[in-house]
């Protein structure tokens, strides 16, 4: 039979990264006009981080921007290589 589960709160469970703090940088982008603060949120709390700017957050926060901005850099690879194919062949 199998055991009981009992409701982990989430005080109870530590959070990598929380209690140490590094710096980061929020890069702007490069032709835009529109350069709004980036809105982050990691284990319920949320961060608004002003673009180019140094700021002192947690590590994990670090972690989850950085992430964020590497998918979004392969992601607009993967789109101009596609359209270049695609204006190769018409």
């Amino acid at each position: 039979m199998a055991e009981k589960t009992k409701n982990i709160r989430q005080e109870d469970c530590p959070v990598i990264g929380a209690n140490e703090k590094v710096r980061l940088v929020v890069p702007k982008i490069p032709g835009e006009k529109d350069q709004t603060d980036l809105y982050v949120s990691v284990n319920s709390k949320n961060y608004l981080i002003q673009r180019g700017k140094p700021v002192i957050v947690p590590r994990n926060v670090k972690e989850v921007v950085e992430a964020s901005l590497k998918k979004s850099e392969a992601a607009d690879a993967f789109f101009y290589a596609v359209a270049s194919k695609m204006s190769a062949s018409e």
